[in-house]
């Protein structure tokens, strides 16, 4: 499929479009721009949820960010900053990717164990709470 057989393309105005290989490959996205608005095309890919994140909790908006960057399953803090484009940008990608570095093994598993404490935690107080108004 290509960018213009997306429904919402003569509207779209994001830079960084999951049909358009061009716009993957060398395209950029700042932190003030739009964002694919598509639940179809844009569905369960980390670097568009990677987006969200960062519009909310980034220091700047005229640093910008690749492909590559946000595809990163890396934890989003407030104050994230992109890429200077007044600088050469491999030595800053670099640097970058290894301030930002992937979530590790026992991070995942950790946050998967307090996930599955919470639910069982959850499902104990609606037990007892049941049990109470019995």
């Amino acid at each position: 499929m290509i960018a213009q057989e997306c429904n919402g393309w003569e509207s779209c105005n994001a830079p960084l479009c999951p049909l358009d290989p061009q716009t993957l490959k060398r395209g950029c996205w700042r932190p003030d721009e739009e964002i694919c608005p598509s639940r179809t095309h844009g569905r369960n890919l980390k670097w568009i949820d990677n987006q969200k994140k960062i519009k909310k909790r980034a220091k700047r908006e005229d640093l910008y960010f690749t492909v590559p960057m946000l595809d990163q399953d890396i934890i989003i803090k407030t104050g994230i900053e992109g890429l200077d484009p007044n600088e050469e940008e491999a030595p800053q990608l670099s640097r970058w990717l290894e301030k930002h570095q992937e979530k590790s093994a026992e991070y995942k598993q950790a946050k998967k164990a307090r996930g599955q404490r919470f639910v069982e935690a959850k499902r104990q107080s609606v037990t007892a709470s049941t049990k109470a108004v019995s």
